[in-house]
């Protein structure tokens, strides 16, 4: 792979480029690039690849992270990012106030692209509140929590001025920049875009953005949730894209989804049940992963999924596993008390 022109190994020391400023930050094991281009209208070009021999997301609204060998380059926070095949397939993008290029080595992909998200979280201070569903109006009922938001679409004022008063939280589809100011005047505080500018976090600094569509490579350090349609995807790419969703939720339409819930998407026009930030995700054998969650009841639970085959295995950890307490005596007479997994 090239980045910005240079082989990625090049990038050890001073970085410069002749249409944008870069800063760099060493990580453990990679590095950051801040690019700022505010005197550039046009498309920087940042990666050029071979497509056979790097890794990364068939859907192209995902496609922000390539993986050659045990490199990984990310993208974040671009305004518009496009591709074209010559030679070699060719990415380039619109750098926004603070755009940023992640590059990372490790041994496995899926260790890469967590660590690519964990980077993100601590380098870049990603937001993360933001509504785990988005239901209609006529769905809420008294079991409706500070995370289910009602899902508007060219509101009366009337309308959201009872549902304000009732504390209910709201998000609205806006088009039009004075209604944005408008509704964030009379106490809308969620909206959803379909154009996002880096000046509405200045105008509106307590809302969150959800883009209605766009991709992870313009979203990420941008928006606060992304609308995607995962039909695309294969079951791993759905695993593997879930990782973002602890910096920005990719929200999904359709009927309730106990494998998405779990995975953290947001709902649109379902339920979550489940706190995506107690579960973990790791992978077990390549194309085979286990999530541990606790779900609706607060009960340890978790999933195996087969990505190969196919196969969802769902055990409820009250039924498949429990703490068992063992006891050793030291040679000093004392007692040491722990705790193992055990079945039931």
């Amino acid at each position: 792979m090239e980045l910005l022109g240079r082989k990625v190994s090049e990038f050890c020391q001073k970085v410069s480029h002749s249409d944008v400023t870069v800063d760099k930050i060493n990580l453990r094991n990679g590095f950051i690039l801040r690019l700022s281009a505010s005197h550039v209208e046009g498309h920087v070009e940042l990666l050029k690849y071979d497509p056979a021999s790097v890794w990364s997301f068939t859907y192209e609204p995902l496609r922000n992270v390539f993986v050659e060998n045990d490199t990984l380059v990310g993208l974040a926070g671009f305004e518009d990012v496009k591709f074209r095949v010559e030679k070699r397939l060719v990415v380039s993008a619109k750098p926004s106030r603070e755009s940023l290029i992640v590059v990372l080595r490790g041994s496995n992909r899926f260790g890469l692209l967590r660590d690519f998200y964990r980077s993100l979280n601590v380098h870049a201070g990603f937001r993360f509140r933001i509504p785990k569903s988005l239901i209609n109006e006529e769905e809420l009922d008294q079991k409706t929590d500070q995370q289910t938001f009602v899902l508007l679409k060219d509101p009366g004022e009337n309308t959201l001025r009872r549902l304000l008063k009732k504390e209910i939280r709201v998000a609205v589809k806006v088009e039009d920049e004075h209604d944005l100011e408008h509704l964030y005047r009379i106490g809308v505080r969620c909206f959803v875009l379909k154009d996002f500018r880096d000046e509405h976090r200045q105008r509106y600094p307590h809302a969150c953005f959800i883009l209605e569509e766009g991709s992870l490579a313009t979203a990420l350090g941008r928006v606060d949730g992304l609308m995607m349609n995962i039909g695309p995807l294969s079951l791993e790419e759905i695993v593997l894209a879930s990782l973002t969703n602890r910096l920005l939720t990719l929200y999904t339409a359709g009927e309730d989804s106990k494998l998405l819930d779990v995975l953290g998407f947001g709902a649109v026009g379902w339920r979550r049940k489940t706190n995506f930030v107690l579960t973990t995700i790791r992978q077990e054998q390549e194309g085979v992963y286990e999530v541990r969650y606790v779900n609706e009841f607060n009960e340890p639970a978790r999933v195996r999924i087969d990505t190969i085959t196919g196969a969802i295995d769902w055990f409820d950890s009250s039924k498949e596993t429990r703490l068992e307490k063992k006891t050793l005596k030291r040679e000093d007479g004392r007692y040491f008390h722990f705790y193992t997994e055990g079945g039931s």
